[in-house]
């Protein structure tokens, strides 16, 4: 390569290294963080005036540019390619007389823009246009805005000519203008169908086509992946020449592995409990206006565009019941007149968080707990808070006893009880984070199936009630099924929570005894005192020392991990000459890899009936651990799946919950596949 560099090649060479330059250290949406060769190499040849407008004149390419607004975040570059492209074919199908294309995107993963180059100027509005008058959405719902992209370089202009003439002002960063700019933009009137289309994604598809959804989910993205992770392991092993090749089990050899039965849905989508935020709802005088400053009006709802778009209300949501929407307009008449205001997620400051609500039809009760930050050492105008906080309080306590929530067709509710809890974090509290009770009951009881249950502030517990007797149902069959004599068999409730799993089966007779173990000991306690409360006798613990036979006991809570207590608790049911059955019904995280290490060497535990909440994720890699051979971290013999039931425990959204029940193979079974 030759070292010789004539004038006009160096002259180009630091051009282009004070461009690529001037780009990096850009923070506008509108400037690239690479410039292409070919564009390169023909704009350095144009005429030169000045150092400083050759570059603005050669790396300026804003005329050409066209920012999108309002697309998904985290997009693959596929994706982005696709969406792009797709609008250039529509493009040129209106104008086929125009060779319509563009050079080049830009899609930062984070943001919620695309800032696209056009190949010429004269395409820039004609991209906008159609975007624009079309009102193309994303994929939930809201509404792209397309902008030329000389409007950002101009406000980029205008924030440098003040940080200029201003030398006391300090530099505003990339990150504080993407927020500002993302503030403004959620800032605006959020139509009723925004709304549902965020709490409740499939509100416009019909019960059966929802069904239909979701059968297809639970198929393609639960069963079918389980299958393929189990028979990759098998080919692991085939590779690995240091160990026994291991057959193909004969359950993984057909067509439908796994056969998912036809989805059950919950008669009513209402839920039984609901979380909302305080914040400042924005009301809009002009909304044909774009630089109309709203209205704050303190409120509390759903975030629906984010904390900075301020919170919505939440009675166009099929799933939120009547009793529910008037506590939240109690509220928001009761924050009208309060001089402690609601707190602002953005800087840290204010005093009402968020509000919790739990009702039953059932049993005709409302709890309400409040959530605001502390009133002194806390955040914000320490002062006022410590001031007002108390007679607010009780003038909260006042509304919201004194009201009558009307139910359709049936007697009003009443609130029965109120608790207020302090927090000065950041994030959210832990379930055990403590709560103050300030009026009414401590506890809220729900009846399900033949049991009830006391329901603590920071329980877990379905929030949907009658969806919930479905799923303990399929439970309770699935016990049944291997109970050949129910006071013989002994279950273990994993993540047993409040006891609602183990209790049901009990009280339904599918067991005659049950053992749950949590690492929660708030919930082992409200397991004890439902226990207690449907008539059956918990194992104290002192009847843990010595002869435990001896004694006469219906359910045992244990607040540990159950890794921990299984083997030890299978010791002492042995003993008693028990056969064991295990139900696990983990959080979206799914069990500890320890607790599944513990079932697969329990060959006692002949059958694990698992309820999960995240079907395609956590139980897809739990069921792969279950089911794939013997090995050295994962002993004991595999098991095979012989029922996949899904629950749509929450219509109107994606989510679904799922039944798997697990049998262990046999050493008949090994010995035919090896």
């Amino acid at each position: 390569m030759t070292q010789i560099m004539d004038e006009s090649t160096a002259t180009g060479s630091g051009l282009q290294e004070e461009g690529v330059n001037a780009v990096a250290s850009s923070s506008s949406p509108t400037e690239e963080p690479t410039i292409s060769a070919e564009a390169t190499a023909s704009e350095v040849k144009e005429p030169e005036s000045s150092e400083k407008n050759t570059v603005e004149r050669h790396w300026d390419f804003s005329n050409r540019k066209v920012i999108v607004h309002n697309v998904m975040k985290f997009m693959k570059n596929k994706e982005t390619t696709k969406m792009v492209a797709s609008w250039m074919e529509a493009l040129q199908e209106k104008y086929p007389d125009k060779a319509i294309d563009f050079e080049k995107f830009r899609k930062p993963p984070q943001d919620s823009f695309v800032v696209i180059t056009m190949k010429e100027e004269s395409m820039c509005p004609l991209l906008i246009q159609y975007i624009n008058e079309n009102k193309l959405k994303n994929k939930r719902g809201f509404e792209l805005v397309a902008k030329p992209g000389t409007e950002e370089s101009d406000d980029k202009k205008k924030r440098g000519a003040a940080e200029d003439t201003d030398p006391t002002s300090a530099p505003t960063s990339k990150r504080q203008r993407i927020i500002e700019e993302s503030t403004t933009a959620a800032r605006r009137p959020v139509t009723e169908e925004e709304i549902q289309n965020k709490v409740t994604p499939l509100w416009q598809l019909s019960a059966d086509e929802q069904k239909s959804k979701k059968m297809t989910n639970m198929i393609k993205g639960c069963a079918m992946k389980i299958v393929a992770n189990v028979k990759k392991r098998f080919r692991e092993l085939d590779r690995d020449k240091k160990r026994q090749t291991v057959q193909l089990y004969s359950w993984l050899k057909g067509d439908r592995s796994v056969f998912v039965e036809d989805i059950v849905s919950a008669p009513t989508p209402l839920r039984n409990k609901c979380e909302f935020n305080f914040g400042y709802r924005y009301q809009f005088d002009d909304e044909n206006k774009e630089d109309t400053e709203p209205t704050k009006i303190p409120a509390v709802g759903f975030m629906v565009t984010g904390w900075a778009g301020g919170v919505s209300r939440p009675h166009v949501c099929q799933n939120i019941p009547t009793e529910v929407c008037q506590l939240v307009d109690l509220v928001d008449a009761f924050l009208a007149t309060s001089p402690l205001p609601p707190y602002d997620v953005k800087d840290h400051v204010g005093f009402w968080r968020v509000m919790t609500l739990r009702t039953s039809r059932r049993t005709r009760e409302c709890m309400v707990i409040i959530q605001h930050t502390p009133p002194s050492g806390g955040v914000g105008d320490e002062s006022a808070y410590v001031e007002h906080f108390e007679a607010e309080r009780a003038r909260l306590v006042s509304v919201l006893t004194a009201a009558e929530l009307q139910l359709p067709n049936d007697e009003p509710i009443k609130v029965t009880s109120v608790f207020f809890q302090e927090f000065g974090g950041i994030s959210n509290p832990p379930p055990e984070h403590p709560v103050q009770h300030v009026f009414g009951k401590k506890t809220l009881t729900e009846r399900l199936g033949q049991c009830h249950f006391q329901i603590s502030p920071g329980a877990f517990f379905q929030v949907n009630t009658e969806g919930a007797e479905i799923l303990y149902q399929m439970v309770v069959d699935r016990v049944k099924a291997v109970t050949p004599s129910a006071k013989d068999m002994l279950l273990f409730d994993v993540c047993c929570g409040t006891g609602t799993i183990g209790l049901t089966c009990l009280k339904e007779g599918a067991v005659g005894k049950v053992v749950g173990v949590d690492i929660s000991e708030p919930a082992i306690e409200d397991a004890k005192m439902n226990a207690v409360a449907n008539g059956f006798t918990v194992r104290t613990d002192e009847n843990n020392e010595g002869d435990n036979t001896s004694k006469i006991w219906d359910v045992a809570f244990v607040a540990a991990r159950a890794e921990q207590v299984l083997s030890k608790e299978i010791g002492k049911a042995k003993e008693e000459n028990l056969q064991f059955v295990a139900v696990v019904d983990p959080a979206r995280e799914g069990l500890h890899n320890e607790v599944l290490r513990t079932l697969r060497a329990n060959r006692r535990i002949k059958r694990i009936v698992y309820v999960s909440c995240n079907p395609t994720g956590s139980l897809v890699q739990d069921a792969t651990l279950l089911c794939q051979p013997a090995s050295k971290k994962y002993p004991g013999n595999a098991f095979r799946i012989t029922s996949a039931s899904p629950v749509d425990m929450f219509p109107l959204t994606d989510h679904c919950e799922m039944v798997m029940t697990f049998d262990r193979l046999s050493e008949k079974e090994l010995e035919i596949t090896s």
